[in-house]
């Protein structure tokens, strides 16, 4: 047990730099849920856990293997069904539909019957391939889990497929559930791809794969290949957050206050979600937030003065950047709450700011006032 509590411990230590300095979608829904809600999640994810979470029953750890393979074959055949319009094939029903099959039985193996009934129900909701083969008419490139970020509010995402069609480039999300679930899963979908719609707008932002940069697409397409209407299998956003820069500093904001200080921010008013919130009982009091800068922009600032003052990549010291930017590690909790998580926090900051790219450094921050 205390080898399980220690190992959960240094887990959390490795994980939380990549929580605490970025922006993700989950903590666009979460703040606009409600703002509290975000600073709790900071503040239970920065603490150490007690005991380890119960294992799942057998029965229940199946099924849920079985889900996640139900999301892998969605995105299996949608990346076929890309391949071949990009090598200009045209694919008949018939060997799709043999395609499929294989697929399906190849991923969901096993003789159990949560297998053999979850293997009957996806091969009789994705029979309707007709419009699946036809909604994307002629695919010129793709290419598969792209890196898109932006380096202004250090936040990323990476969606299933970018693809080139006949008029631009597009980012291509599967949703492989249930018929009965696409409304509720569409609302969720739709706003994660407003999110990368947003993300993307900034000059700051880019998209990458292995190193390579990528060309920015103009809207995201949602497939879900089960859906029994043809109209919901392929769905468009081109919409993004307006308000996508004052929230994500918004969110710079609540991490520091809940990391540092355990604070939560001022609430306008009470609302009908607050009497059912399971953080009912610790939400008190509130204040005014101070304005927080990220923290992996401070390191690579620093990275970048030490490389023009010695000539060359050096090393950096956590001292160096306490020396350059002492108000900003301060404002973080101070050498004490940051050198913990430091491997982690450089690793972001490489991340987001190599220093081979010196312009967008300069530029991010120039825009935060560094």
């Amino acid at each position: 047990m205390r080898f399980k509590v220690q190992s959960a411990w240094w887990l959390i230590l490795t994980t939380l730099p990549s929580f605490l300095f970025t922006v993700s979608f989950n903590d666009f829904k979460i703040y606009k849920d409600c703002p509290r809600k975000l600073s709790f999640k900071v503040m239970d994810f920065s603490k150490k856990p007690s005991e380890p979470r119960p294992e799942p029953s057998p029965a229940r750890s199946r099924t849920l293997k079985v889900a996640s393979k139900i999301g892998i074959i969605g995105e299996r055949i949608q990346k076929e069904i890309i391949s071949a319009r990009e090598l200009g094939r045209e694919v008949s029903e018939e060997d799709f539909k043999k395609s499929m099959k294989a697929v399906v039985t190849k991923t969901i193996a096993g003789r159990g019957s949560i297998e053999k009934k979850h293997r009957r129900r996806l091969l009789r909701e994705l029979s309707d391939v007709e419009y699946l083969l036809k909604g994307l008419p002629k695919v010129y490139r793709h290419y598969e889990h792209p890196f898109l970020r932006n380096r202004y509010v250090c936040s990323k995402g990476i969606p299933d497929f970018l693809v080139r069609l006949y008029d631009g480039w597009y980012i291509i999300e599967v949703k492989n559930v249930a018929p009965e679930s696409i409304g509720t899963v569409f609302i969720t979908a739709k706003e994660k791809m407003r999110f990368y719609n947003a993300l993307l707008r900034d000059r700051l932002s880019d998209a990458e794969l292995r190193n390579r940069l990528l060309p920015k697409p103009k809207a995201a397409k949602i497939v879900f290949p089960r859906a029994s209407e043809p109209e919901e299998k392929i769905q468009s956003v081109s919409v993004g957050f307006p308000e996508f820069p004052r929230i994500a500093k918004d969110i710079w904001n609540i991490k520091c206050s809940a990391f540092v200080y355990r604070s939560l921010p001022q609430l306008t008013k009470e609302s009908e979600k607050c009497r059912v919130c399971k953080y009912r009982r610790r939400c008190r009091g509130g204040e005014v937030l101070d304005r927080a800068k990220p923290l992996p922009l401070v390191y690579a600032a620093a990275k970048l003065d030490l490389m023009e003052r010695k000539g060359a990549e050096t090393p950096l010291k956590f001292k160096e950047v306490i020396r350059l930017f002492p108000n900003e590690i301060e404002s973080w909790g101070g050498p004490r709450k940051i050198k913990p998580i430091e491997l982690g926090l450089k690793h972001v900051s490489n991340e987001f700011y190599p220093l081979k790219r010196e312009k967008i450094v300069l530029n991010a921050m120039r825009r935060w006032r560094l």
